[in-house]
């Protein structure tokens, strides 16, 4: 029973991942088509994303009911490393 209840966590995750990034990045696309420097579009559309996300797979994949405050904070401290990543990587290809 665990078993199955974790492999569907797992493609209920994928899911989620996937079809985030499929939107975030047409979104992307679209803004820095029309004029919006490519920094700030990841910023912005990263900030989205990572709500998104958080809400989607504590509700959806994981059924989370722990507190809220305490959850949203590791969550957001850790996709804040992945950010300056993701930064420093841009930045890099200037």
């Amino acid at each position: 029973m665990i078993r199955k209840a974790l492999g569907w966590q797992i493609v209920r995750f994928g899911i989620v991942g996937i079809a985030s990034n499929i939107v975030l990045y047409m979104l992307y696309c679209g803004i820095t088509s029309i004029g919006l420097g490519y920094k700030l579009a990841m910023s912005l559309l990263y900030v989205v994303g990572v709500i998104q996300t958080f809400f989607f797979n504590k509700k959806w994949t994981f059924n989370h009911q722990g507190y809220l405050n305490v959850t949203l904070l590791r969550y957001i401290v850790i996709y804040g490393v992945c950010y300056l990543i993701n930064l420093g990587v841009i930045g890099k290809q200037e």
